[in-house]
């Protein structure tokens, strides 16, 4: 699928290439320019709404008969600071990877990564028309160990998207900007291939439908069920392939400025093997969303995201890549059912003036049923205060306090604060 992408992206940009009947590059010039509303509004309906996103380019490379744009933008976002009290072994703030209990020796930490950034590219053939057609290209790096990572790859045409996209089940708009680049751990944020429809605004709603690739986070283990002692140990389960797309869905009222809510819904299929009754068998997955943003003043701006389901853990960002979507049925050793699970957040950003801002944000994840099969998380909570100074339209500064702590069915938990700072380039 990756390189059916790049080869639909290629073609694209081909297109735009004009040439005269003979065969022959036609002369044409181009030029740079300040975008104007109109551009804006491009720019804006064809890049993906996700939290700590660059901002728009301040510079558009235009074809002069106005058939091709194009936009170069991202941002550097050096990040130092210390973890305190424990040692989280990442630049991301996930609670669910605290240690706990903390090792000793390793309550304190210095890091630094200079080199979380982000670049993109954002390509428009005949802008402002109803045939317009959007490509968009983002990478991001954080740091040696992950190395480059691509975030989005995709196409837009008429409402349609096809490629690597944020999943239509997250809100980017409900989640505050943070330092940290992982942001709130109960949020769902996470990147699907997809066939996406959103539509158009009618009297401020709009719906948005997708079938997305799915990826579980597949439970590999032994049955380890208390009805069934003798059973204990025994693998009863094997993979299987997926062969129905997750299915999300919402619909979306838009108010005046930040006002706005959004109510979402997904369902899944995972398929596996039942190796006591040697036949391929089925469980369903679900989940519910309501997510948006309220303004009741000017400078103060609330968030909040609240999502519940069950299999829906990698949508979630502190469950993403734990094995508790699906577990073994204690009470029916070879069937698996799917896990009942939450995330929320809310949060609150005051703009001080033109120049500062800052923001408080309080979230948590939870899983319910899944303590003999994955014991190492139940839940975990993330807590965050920021400052930012937007020094010039270019240059942003920015202090944070993140707080989290990861807890286990055993009663052994974990916590650990974190200090950090950056200074952001944007372009």
């Amino acid at each position: 699928m990756k390189k059916s992408l790049l080869c639909l992206l290629i073609i694209s940009l081909i297109y735009l290439i004009p040439f005269d009947v003979s065969g022959q590059k036609k002369k044409y010039s181009i030029s740079i320019e300040t975008p104007d509303d109109v551009d804006i509004v491009v720019l804006q309906n064809g890049r993906p709404v996700e939290p700590n996103t660059p901002r728009l380019p301040d510079y558009i490379i235009r074809e002069d008969n106005n058939r091709f744009m194009m936009t170069i933008g991202g941002y550097v976002k050096p990040i130092i600071g210390w973890d305190i009290g424990n040692d989280l072994p990442d630049i991301l703030f996930i609670p669910s990877q605290i240690p706990a209990p903390a090792k000793r020796g390793n309550k304190i930490d210095f890091f630094s990564n200079p080199l979380h950034s982000a670049l993109d590219f954002h390509f428009v053939a005949l802008p402002g028309t109803k045939d317009q057609l959007t490509a968009y290209v983002k990478f991001t790096y954080n740091g040696t160990a992950a190395g480059v990572l691509l975030n989005n790859l995709y196409l837009k045409y008429r409402g349609f998207t096809v490629g690597r996209v944020t999943t239509i089940f997250s809100d980017g708009a409900s989640i505050p900007f943070t330092i940290d680049p992982q942001g709130p751990n109960g949020a769902v944020n996470v990147h699907s291939y997809q066939t996406s429809y959103i539509s158009k605004s009618y009297n401020g709603f709009s719906f948005g439908v997708s079938m997305e690739l799915p990826t579980f986070d597949k439970y590999a283990g032994a049955y380890h069920g208390d009805d069934f002692p003798d059973s204990n140990d025994i693998q009863y389960y094997e993979e299987a392939s997926q062969p129905i797309p997750d299915f999300p869905a919402y619909i979306q009222y838009q108010g005046r400025g930040m006002n706005r809510i959004r109510l979402s819904g997904i369902v899944r299929y995972f398929s596996y093997r039942d190796k006591i009754n040697d036949k391929t068998d089925a469980v369903w997955g679900w989940g519910a969303q309501v997510s948006g943003n309220l303004q009741p003043i000017k400078p103060l701006t609330l968030y909040f995201q609240g999502v519940y389901g069950r299999g829906i853990a990698n949508y979630v960002q502190d469950l993403n890549g734990l094995h508790v979507s699906y577990v073994p049925k204690s009470i029916q050793p070879g069937k698996m059912k799917s896990t009942p699970m939450l995330g929320w957040l809310g949060g609150v950003k005051y703009d001080i003036n033109e120049k500062m801002c800052s923001s408080i944000i309080f979230s948590q994840a939870r899983v319910w049923d899944s303590g003999n099969y994955y014991p190492d998380y139940r839940y975990g909570l993330y807590a965050c205060g920021n400052f930012f100074y937007n020094i010039t339209p270019f240059l942003r500064y920015g202090v944070e306090y993140v707080w989290g702590k990861h807890s286990k069915y055993n009663s052994i938990h974990g916590t650990d604060n974190r200090l950090q700072t950056t200074i952001i380039f944007s372009f």
